[in-house]
C-alpha cells in the first residue's frame, strides 16, 4: 500500500515542478530539487520487498506488472526531464541573443505541449499503478483467507485426532486400573 503514496508523491512532485512553483516548498523548483527518483526508487525496494517470499503465482504476476508500470513511469520522467532541460536551454539561450528584446522564448512553448502530454501520460500511469496495486492486495487477502481457511481444516483434524487419542489412552489407562485391582 505505501507504493500508492509514493507514486502519487511522484506525481505531486512532477506538478510541483512542471508549474516552476511548489506550493508546498514555497518555492520555484527545478526538476533536479524534486524527489521524484528518490520516490520512484523506494517503490521499486519495496516491489522488491513484497517479491521475495511471494509463493503465489499470481501476485508474483500483479507485482511484475506494477514493476513495469513503474518502469513505463520513469521512462516518461526521464523525458519530462528532457524537456524541462529544453525549456531551460531555450528559455537562457533567448536571453543572450536577444538580450533588448521583451521574447522569452524562441521555440513558442513548443515544449510545453509535450510536458503537458507528458504528465497526462504520468497521470495515466498514476492510475494504472493504483489499479494494480489494489488488485494485488486484494489478491493478497483472498490467498490469505485461503491460507486461513486451511489451517483451520488442519487445527481440527488435529484436534479430532489428539481428542481419539486421549479418549483411547484413557480407555486404555481405565482398563489398565481395573485389570491391576
Amino acid at each position: 500500500m505505501e507504493i500508492k503514496g509514493l507514486v502519487a508523491g511522484i506525481t505531486k512532485e512532477l506538478w510541483g515542478v512542471i508549474s516552476l512553483y511548489d506550493p508546498q516548498k514555497s518555492k520555484k523548483v527545478k526538476f533536479s530539487e524534486g524527489r521524484q527518483y528518490d520516490l520512484l526508487r523506494e517503490s521499486r525496494e519495496n516491489i522488491r520487498y513484497a517479491g521475495e517470499d511471494e509463493t503465489d503465482l499470481e501476485l508474483e504476476l500483479k507485482l511484475d506488472i506494477i514493476e513495469r508500470t513503474l518502469n513505463s513511469l520513469a521512462k516518461s520522467i526521464d523525458s519530462l526531464k528532457g524537456q524541462m532541460a529544453l525549456q531551460e536551454f531555450d528559455i537562457e539561450s533567448t536571453k543572450i541573443f536577444f538580450r533588448d528584446s521583451a521574447k522569452v522564448s524562441t521555440l513558442k512553448d513548443s515544449y510545453i505541449d509535450e510536458m503537458e502530454s507528458l504528465m497526462e501520460r504520468i497521470r495515466i500511469i498514476d492510475e494504472i499503478i493504483q489499479r494494480n496495486v489494489d488488485d494485488y492486495t486484494a489478491r493478497g487477502f483472498e490467498v490469505m483467507r485461503q491460507v486461513n481457511q486451511r489451517i483451520k481444516r488442519d487445527l481440527r483434524q488435529w484436534a479430532v485426532i489428539e481428542g481419539f487419542g486421549i479418549l483411547i489412552i484413557s480407555v486404555l489407562a481405565s482398563v489398565l486400573c481395573i485389570l491391576r485391582h
